[in-house]
């Protein structure tokens, strides 16, 4: 469980190679690939959180493994959520 002061929600966008910015509360890195559990779910509330819920019991069904070094990411592309999904994106070893 992660405490409560230590809880945050990331943002992420794909900028351009070179993109500077003088911003100080945004921050640009990098993100390695890897293979990747993708669950497409509808984009509600109570959808996302049963998706947290039962994704890890899942990824063990089909024995897949949590990879622990990399986030787990929801992603939001304008296809998907005009037709009201998202992805929940697992990194799995």
């Amino acid at each position: 469980m992660t405490a409560p002061e230590a809880c945050r929600y990331d943002v992420c966008l794909i900028v351009p190679q070179g993109f500077i910015t003088d911003d100080k509360e945004v921050k640009l890195r990098g993100m390695s690939g890897g293979k990747y559990a993708v669950f497409k779910i509808t984009h509600t509330a109570e959808a996302v959180q049963r998706a947290w819920d039962e994704v890890f019991l899942v990824l063990d069904a089909f024995g897949f493994k949590l990879d622990k070094t990399r986030p787990v990411l929801e992603r939001y592309s304008m296809e998907l959520v005009e037709r009201h999904y998202c992805e929940l994106c697992v990194p799995v070893r």
